[in-house]
């Protein structure tokens, strides 16, 4: 008798586990991700050089940058969440506000800037990525306390899911 308890406890346990590390709750742990980023980098104007490194603040704007986003801003087209000195990714908002999940199963996720152009403009999400990261800007990776939120997130979930079982 008590074996056959033992199964079914083992059977449910792992029922549980399965349901729990669904895409949905990576998908899940995915959006939070997504939502650390664009904060830390926008609001608190700092980036992450690497996945579990410590959170950095963005080097600062050059002089030419500052004048031109000041031109931006009289003329409407500087981002609401920004201003011409703060180092921030968010000049127009195109970047952060482009931060999409590219791909989720039980065990992983990949998210990024979807990929689209500008009317008018050879220059990709992507690229434009690239191109802030190696100037010193890089903002799309999570920070060990990223990290340890989204892990909290998780353990969460899978306890309610176990209560379940």
């Amino acid at each position: 008798m008590a074996k056959r308890d033992i199964d079914s406890f083992l059977r449910s346990l792992n029922k549980g586990l399965n349901r729990s590390f669904s895409k949905k709750t990576m998908r899940l742990a995915a959006e939070l991700a997504i939502i650390q980023i664009v904060h830390r980098t926008r609001i608190k104007a700092k980036g992450v050089s690497r996945t579990g490194g410590r959170e950095r603040k963005l080097k600062a704007l050059k002089p030419g940058t500052i004048e031109e986003r000041r031109r931006l801003r009289h003329r409407g087209l500087l981002h609401s969440k920004t201003s011409p000195g703060k180092s921030n990714l968010t000049r127009s908002g195109r970047l952060l506000d482009s931060m999409v999940i590219k791909k989720v199963t039980k065990r992983s996720v990949t998210w990024g800037p979807k990929n689209n152009k500008r009317r008018g403009e050879n220059l990709t999400n992507e690229k434009l990525a690239e191109y802030v990261a190696k100037a010193g800007r890089p903002f799309n990776f999570l920070s060990s306390k990223d990290i340890k939120k989204i892990v909290d997130l998780v353990d969460k979930i899978l306890q309610r899911e176990m209560r379940r079982v």
